[in-house]
Parts: structure tokens; sequence; C-alpha cells
């Protein structure tokens, strides 16, 4: 049975929020900030950005908050009863996420999937790429139909995968049926790929410096700036990169510890 924390977490991820006036939970896109916080590097902002989404400062004023309900969420996927077969799921990802996963050789957010196909809803990203996923029992990976009593998008069908899993990725041939599905751009898929997930520790060396209320700060710029519309300040930005580096090496570390 999943606990007042995990079940708070999945929901949360899922855009299940009330209104309170807290600008953290009453966010009903947190997976936008969330997941953005998980990558190196700024292409994946500026990306979520074009795309007409936006990006959460209240998620930067409480890092413990984040790697808290991080760790929430990949705890409730020890409730899934155990398989003895692979499953396969469907990802309708962006191309320059693509590209840094496998630059990194790890899907380093949080990946959600869909047993239902490539699902409509998400085709308003730029550049797409069509994932198959390939689930192995040892994956762990949550099925938010089985593990919420109340599950608002049911017809997503959706299984959550952990993050920083090394990604094998073998690229195929576009077919035609697949061509028919198109960016916010209109453009056809730029890769179609089936994809299997391996789960392997991760560390990253840590700064936890980088989390004081000097980098916090210099982060929300960055956020405000893009936002806005507007391009940070360089010393900003190097700041904020620092920031989820530190961030990414505690949650790696409280990780190793589930």
């Amino acid at each position: 049975m999943l606990s007042r924390e995990e079940e708070k977490a999945l929901c949360f991820y899922e855009g299940d929020v009330e209104q309170t006036g807290d600008p953290f939970f009453s966010d009903a896109k947190a997976y936008v900030t969330w997941n953005a916080l998980l990558f190196d590097g700024m292409e994946t902002e500026y990306a979520r950005i074009r795309e007409g989404r936006r990006l959460n400062p209240a998620f930067l004023c409480d890092p413990e908050r984040v790697i808290a309900l991080s760790l929430d969420l990949i705890r409730s996927f020890s409730h899934m009863p155990k398989r003895q077969e692979e499953m396969i799921t469907y990802r309708v990802e962006r191309l320059i996420d693509y590209r840094a996963f496998c630059a990194a050789g790890r899907m380093t957010s949080f990946i959600s999937t869909s047993c239902s196909g490539f699902l409509n809803s998400y085709r308003d990203k730029e550049d797409l790429v069509l994932m198959i996923v390939h689930i192995s029992p040892e994956i762990p990976c949550g099925d938010l139909g089985y593990m919420l009593e109340e599950y608002r998008k049911a017809e997503e069908t959706e299984i959550l995968l952990a993050p920083y899993l090394i990604i094998n990725s073998v690229e195929k041939e576009i077919s035609d049926s697949l061509k028919t599905i198109t960016d916010r751009n209109g453009n056809p898929p730029a890769v179609v790929c089936d994809i299997y997930p391996e789960y392997s520790p991760l560390k990253k060396e840590a700064h936890p410096e980088w989390l004081t209320s000097e980098y916090i700060s210099a982060s929300v710029s960055v956020y405000e700036a893009l936002n806005a519309g507007r391009q940070p300040e360089e010393n900003s930005i190097r700041m904020y990169l620092k920031f989820k580096q530190a961030l990414q090496a505690e949650l790696l570390e409280r990780m190793g510890q589930l």
C-alpha cells in the first residue's frame, strides 16, 4: 500500500493538484520544471520555453522538497507486482532531449510512457522522437493506473520510469504510418527508435554549497528571464547550472540509499 507521501508525489507528478495558492504544489505542469532540473546544460529549458511552457521558480527555492518528492516517486515503484516478462510502452520525446540522453548515456529525467501508443497530447513538442520502450522486469517503474485509486488520466495508461536509467537506443526506419505523426510545426518524426533501458547506480561530485541562497537567487533570475522571453545573464546561467549539478548529486546519493 502506498504511503501518504508516495501517493501525494504520484498525484502531483500526474498533475492532480489543488489550487491552494502554494506556487509549488498548485503547479499542474510540475513535471516540466521537475524534469528540466535533472538535465545537464540549458538546452531543455530553452526548448520548453519555445514550446510555450513555463518554468516554475518555486522549485528552485526548495531543492530539498524536489529531492524528497523524487525519492517518494521512486519508492512508490516498489509497490508494483513482480513481472516475469518484458513490457512495451511508447513515448513521444523531443529531439533535443533525446540527443541529451544519448550524449549522457542515461535518460536523466523521469520518463513518462504509455501503453496506448504515441499519445496525441504530447505532440506539442518540437522535432519528435518516437520511442518504443522495452521495459524488462528489473527496471524500476510505476503503473499509475494500478497504484492510484483515482487516476485522472486513465486514457494515458501511464508507466513512469525512474530517472538516470542507462539508454540503449536502436534507431530504425520511419514507416509511412508513423510519418503521419507530426510535431507542433507540422513536421514528421525526426527519429523512431527502440529503447532498452538498463538500471545501474550513478554518482556525481557533490557540491552542497551550490544549493545556498546565492545560487538559488541567481537561478530564480534565470527562470524569470526565460519566462519573460529574455536571455538570462551569463553569470546567472553559470550559477544555475551549478545549482542543478548539486541538486542532481544529492538526489543520486540518496537514490543509492533506497
